[in-house]
């Protein structure tokens, strides 16, 4: 997404105005947590963690607490040797696969009445056999279904199963026992409500948490009912959406959500202040019909840093005090853990002072959130400590590419550097954490590869006019530059899958931007960074009056814009395609929730290195789930394989190689007395995710 500015008007003129300083005797904010105010202390010895919802698997992520958690003990450390694959379910044959493979599939599956029911690449929703894979029944869909969920409800009235699925901008009701779709409900059995998001049931009504709004529906003929927005007081940014998912605490009637970042994700001078509702928690009173309380973990966020994952609701019994919370892990490493009542934070909130922007008109928040308690399970902060593991030639590559770079805590983006950072893919991501309710510990799939980060301008132009004397220089720009770097100055900046392919800079805006114009002052530098083009002062200077004249035109006629997404990040890489940072480059993390320690990190996932399969852990997008016995499922390596864990060690117990890496969170459930686990494997959408698939396979214990 481009930003459309006026240079000259909207930098210049918001710097004449007076851009807010920095006041160094600002004091450092704290929130002094629950646990540390004895006046906030109350004791309920009522409240269990006996979740109903443990015992079944009828909204992706586990329910509306998004636990991941099954109750049985079926699978465990004796028996785990003996697990099976019992059926494997394709759903396009692999001749097929470039054909009618549209996308991978980030949906976790439902399960009810002994069907598994799931999406397929090919867009379509199928219902088979848990126990024997064979296919029940499909819908063919025109659009992409929801990526974070889908809901299985009761109609009490008919005594049929509904399933409730995003599909497009519409969110659709089917019969789970044959797949038709209701015709009572909205047009034709589907409302027009555009989320990705798993639908909530809260009495008798469907809810829904849009891109920025909470929608209420009908549950029955679906006419909507009433629309609020999360951002009631949003002026001056885009985005800010729900998608990584909802929580509902359904006695209380709250909706909890995550909220993504602000756009454009890494430029922020159009869009000044915190922010506010963006890269944060909210809480939404449907009986209120308000928003309770918001809680921002990142400020005026210029990092891609949103708040990704599924939001969990647990009650935290710490020294017998009870305290109904909402958990939220982030890609920043922290997990924050509220009050679902009030948002007050359990624990402490500490601040550090964050980095000012070196860019023209950009004014960072001054503080950002830095947890003690509990242990980050991630940073954001490169530095050469990063990268002493990795051999000598590949430290002297990286310290190469360093030289033209910033890094740090918090250190803001630029134009004339790249900000080495870690944190844009996570930490924590889409697929969320998992929770031992009982014994209150989560597990949490980390991923630890840095990024690059810069913002850069662009033209718009069709045609630019020149006077005469100007036309002669610009005549030299296109027979010597203008190959490489477009007859627009626009450069070439090209990715694959968050791998960047070719990134040739653009040269629009040095005489618009402060300090840019430093760029281009030295012939040294501009012979060194270019073969055989050999510049001398005359062209040099030659080349400043036409970037001058041309810049002010195009500003003139607001023809610049700023890419401040998408193209502005690519992963940091070295010559081989590996992450430019030691391993591990994933992790999974478990965390005491009540000490708020790190109890391990344990790494998963193999790659080729010197012709040996090497377990280094490798990044991760398909997510865990955890059975009561204290196995822990795991999948979305690179190596395509899913995985069983000791939740007490984070030690590997078993492993099946799969023909392409999982891409959704695993399903636990119980059909009968046996237990059983599904991994749905259609490949990851960056570039080291080389397979695709579209198959469903599910193991249980066999004797």
């Amino acid at each position: 997404m481009f930003q459309t500015v006026s240079l000259f008007k909207n930098i210049l003129g918001f710097l004449s105005k007076g851009k807010k300083k920095l006041d160094k005797n600002l004091k450092i904010p704290f929130i002094k947590g629950i646990i540390n105010n004895k006046t906030e202390i109350t004791k309920n010895t009522t409240i269990i963690n006996n979740n109903a919802e443990h015992d079944s698997w009828l909204r992706s992520h586990g329910g509306y607490w998004n636990t991941k958690y099954h109750s049985g003990k079926q699978i465990n450390l004796y028996n785990i040797n003996k697990l099976k694959l019992v059926w494997k379910y394709t759903s396009i044959k692999k001749k097929d696969l470039d054909k009618k493979y549209i996308q991978n599939i980030q949906l976790n599956p439902v399960f009810v009445d002994n069907k598994l029911i799931a999406a397929t690449p090919d867009w379509k929703i199928i219902a088979l056999d848990a126990q024997t894979g064979k296919l029940l029944w499909q819908l063919q869909s025109l659009h992409p279904p929801g990526r974070r969920g889908m809901l299985i409800d009761l109609d009490k009235a008919s005594g049929n199963k509904f399933l409730y699925i995003p599909l497009g901008g519409r969110i659709y009701k089917i019969n789970t026992n044959n797949g038709d779709r209701d015709k009572k409900f909205g047009k034709n059995g589907s409302i027009e409500a555009s989320t990705i998001v798993a639908p909530m049931i809260f009495k008798n009504k469907l809810v829904i948490a849009g891109p920025g709004i909470i929608s209420i529906f009908n549950l029955n003929n679906g006419n909507l009912i009433k629309t609020f927005s999360l951002h009631p007081n949003k002026k001056n940014f885009l985005m800010g959406n729900v998608w990584g998912g909802a929580a509902l605490d359904e006695e209380k009637g709250i909706v909890f959500v995550n909220t993504g970042n602000p756009h454009p994700g890494v430029y922020g001078v159009n869009r000044p202040g915190d922010n506010k509702n963006s890269s944060s928690i909210i809480a939404f009173d449907i009986r209120k019909e308000k928003i309770l309380w918001t809680f921002q973990e990142t400020e005026h966020d210029l990092w891609d840093f949103d708040i990704p994952s599924p939001p969990i609701l647990h009650n935290l019994n710490i020294d017998n005090n009870i305290y109904e919370v909402v958990i939220s892990v982030s890609k920043t490493g922290n997990t924050i853990i509220l009050e679902r009542n009030t948002g007050k934070p359990i624990f402490d909130i500490t601040y550090k002072r964050a980095p000012k922007s070196t860019l023209a008109g950009e004014y960072a928040a001054p503080f950002q959130i830095y947890l003690e308690k509990p242990e980050r399970f991630s940073k954001i902060e490169f530095s050469l400590n990063d990268i002493n593991k990795l051999s000598k030639d590949k430290q002297n590559e990286i310290k190469k590419k360093l030289k033209n770079s910033k890094f740090g805590w918090y250190e803001t983006p630029s134009f004339d550097k790249d900000l080495i950072t870690f944190g844009l893919h996570g930490g924590a991501q889409w697929t969320g954490a998992a929770i031992d309710p009982i014994k209150q510990f989560i597990y949490i799939p980390v991923n630890n590869v840095s990024w690059k980060v810069k913002p850069f301008i662009q033209s718009r132009e069709i045609k630019t006019n020149f006077s005469n004397k100007i036309k002669e220089y610009h005549k030299i720009y296109l027979s010597r530059c203008s190959s490489c770097h477009g007859k627009n100055r626009n450069g070439i900046h090209i990715k694959k899958g968050e791998r960047e392919i070719k990134n040739i800079p653009s040269l629009v805006g040095f005489y618009t931007i402060k300090g840019l114009e430093n760029k281009m002052s030295s012939i040294d530098n501009i012979n060194e960074n270019h073969n055989n083009i050999n510049l001398n002062s005359d062209d040099l200077l030659k080349f400043q009056i036409l970037f001058k004249e041309w810049d002010k035109i195009l500003d003139k006629k607001n023809e610049i814009k700023i890419e401040g997404n998408g193209l502005a990040w690519t992963q940091f890489l070295t010559s081989d395609g590996t992450p430019a940072s030691n391993p591990p480059w994933g992790y999974i993390a478990k965390l005491d929730l009540v000490s708020g320690k790190i109890l391990w990190k344990a790494p998963h996932g193999y790659i080729d290195i010197n012709n040996k399969k090497t377990k280094v852990g490798t990044t991760n997008f398909g997510g865990l789930a955890l059975n009561a016995s204290g196995i822990l499922f795991f999948t979305g390596t690179e190596d395509s394989k899913s995985y069983a864990i000791n939740s007490i060690t984070g030690e590997e117990l078993w492993s099946f190689q799969m023909e392409a890496a999982g891409s959704a969170p695993p399903i636990i459930f119980k059909q009968g007395k046996k237990q059983y686990v599904s991994f749905v494997s259609t490949g990851g959408t960056y570039w080291n995710y080389k397979e695709k698939s579209s198959t469903i396979y599910t193991f249980t214990i066999v004797d």
